[in-house]
């Protein structure tokens, strides 16, 4: 820029021009005086946008911060939202880059950067608040962004744990010492309910696969620890009955007698739920 400009001026006239794209196109068909008023541009910000079209790179600066933003938020969703993505564009990479690129357009070219959850809390308001408006989508979708979501929501309530109230470690007890523990959830734990069963996609790589059946699912999920990533458990009725039995008030032999009193259940498959939720950090005792 050949003339001499306040940093931050500057800095600030770029960031208007990359987020409205009326300005941009204005100013490269050298028409951006036209928006004085109704963009209340200052003689100053008007000037320094002069210097910015005599800049022969402008136009490959600009697209190419776009493309390289909605390549960064295509990258996030596909691993937070990967199934939502499938079921938008049924795989089609150039329908996905249109619909990121109409979504991050929408927010000014604001990506978020590495606030990946954030990011993907967004774009689900995005699919329930504008694409669910323009386009009849099966009921499919809502429930599979409302999974994908909640697994978000439990990342980001993880996040918010602090250290001292991870547990440290996770050692198996005899049975004795099983039997008077008073198991409770660990710190990041979540049980959705969804009128759909989906579990083919929920435990697939590839969201492609895998069919919609009949039923309802219960899932259950959970991160163990700062050091792992969430993983995801299909609770039968019966499973989900005993799991939410385990609050930290009474005894796992309390609960036992109690599940065996109400429910038919053995002891021994109470215990051997049990001892699975403590190892995998559903939870702690």
């Amino acid at each position: 820029m050949s003339a001499a400009f306040d940093s931050k001026r500057v800095y600030d006239v770029w960031q208007k021009l990359i987020g409205d794209e009326e300005l941009y196109e204005l100013l490269l068909a050298d028409r951006h005086r036209e928006l004085k008023e109704r963009r209340g541009l200052s003689d100053e910000e008007l000037t320094v946008l002069d210097e910015f079209r005599k800049e022969s790179g402008l136009r490959w600066n600009i697209e190419n911060l776009r493309f390289r933003a909605a390549d960064h938020v295509m990258s996030t969703l596909r691993v937070y939202l990967p199934r939502t993505l499938y079921l938008l564009t049924r795989g089609q990479e150039d329908w996905l880059r249109d619909i990121i690129y109409e979504y991050v357009a929408l927010h000014r070219w604001h990506e978020m950067g590495r606030n990946y959850l954030a990011e993907c809390v967004r774009f689900g308001r995005h699919v329930r608040e504008r694409i669910a408006k323009r386009r009849a989508l099966p009921d499919i979708v809502e429930h599979v962004l409302s999974m994908e979501l909640s697994v978000v929501e439990l990342l980001r309530e993880a996040g918010q744990v602090p250290a001292e109230q991870w547990p440290r470690g996770r050692r198996e007890l005899d049975d004795e010492a099983l039997a008077a523990a008073r198991p409770r959830r660990g710190p990041a734990v979540k049980i959705i309910d969804l009128p759909v069963d989906f579990s083919d996609w929920v435990h697939s790589a590839d969201p492609s696969t895998g069919t919609v059946k009949e039923g309802a699912l219960t899932l259950l999920l959970l991160v163990p620890s700062p050091e792992e990533t969430f993983r995801t458990q299909r609770l039968s009725e019966g499973a989900r009955l005993v799991f939410e039995q385990f609050n930290g008030e009474r005894t796992a032999a309390e609960i036992a007698r109690a599940m065996e009193d109400e429910l038919g259940l053995e002891p021994a498959q109470v215990y051997r739920l049990l001892r699975r939720w403590l190892s995998e950090g559903a939870l702690r005792a």
